[in-house]
């Protein structure tokens, strides 16, 4: 009869064999002065200089009309899992901006789709100031 621990640690090994280890897709990391950029490492490579730019050019425009000085660094976290690009920010318990890279839907169509990042950047960053930054 095998015991209880031995089933679990034989089906500990099995789900650990079976699960595939997926060295192309690592995260990488770009830090500037204001933010912590990660990405997948390569598929995501080439948006990095545009993302940093319209960051750096966003919380710049944040500090001059609304007096904001980021506590810490923020973090941005590029994905493409989902078929139509959002973004979304989080303050609590860290700083940090969720954006998904993949095109808008069709249903936004007057909005600003070549300068998308660019927009979100803008967008995103407004909604940091509003829930970090407290009243005066």
């Amino acid at each position: 009869m095998i015991s209880t621990r031995k089933r679990l640690l034989s089906g500990i090994a099995f789900l650990l064999s079976a699960c595939p280890i997926l060295h192309a897709a690592e995260l990488s990391l770009i830090e500037t002065a204001d933010l912590r950029l990660l990405y997948f490492d390569p598929s995501e490579t080439f948006l990095t200089p545009y993302v940093v730019r319209s960051f750096e050019n966003s919380i710049k425009h944040q500090r001059r009309v609304f007096d904001y000085e980021p506590s810490e660094k923020i973090t941005v976290l590029l994905t493409d899992f989902a078929d139509y690009g959002n973004a979304g920010a989080i303050a609590v318990p860290r700083n940090a901006l969720l954006v998904d890279i993949a095109p808008t839907p069709f249903t936004f169509e007057t909005s600003d789709t070549a300068e998308r990042m660019y927009s979100l950047m803008n967008h995103e960053l407004v909604h940091e100031v509003s829930m970090e930054q407290p009243a005066k």
